[in-house]
């Protein structure tokens, strides 16, 4: 599994066959945990941005 995608692994390394560490087409990509990313991240930014906008008010 690479180090990429906290808090989900989306892009999964096949150790059986590729080389560690590489990205290559014998390994599994997982769509929904690549959504699960999206909707964490954006979330992460918009508490973020939220932040700031009270931070800037004051």
């Amino acid at each position: 599994m690479t180090g990429w995608g906290w808090p989900t692994a989306f892009i999964t390394d096949n150790a059986a066959v590729s080389v560690l560490g590489s990205v290559g087409t014998d390994d599994s990509f997982h769509l929904g945990n690549l959504l699960v990313n999206i909707l964490f991240y954006s979330g992460v930014l918009s508490v973020a941005v939220g932040l700031g906008k009270q931070v800037g008010r004051r």
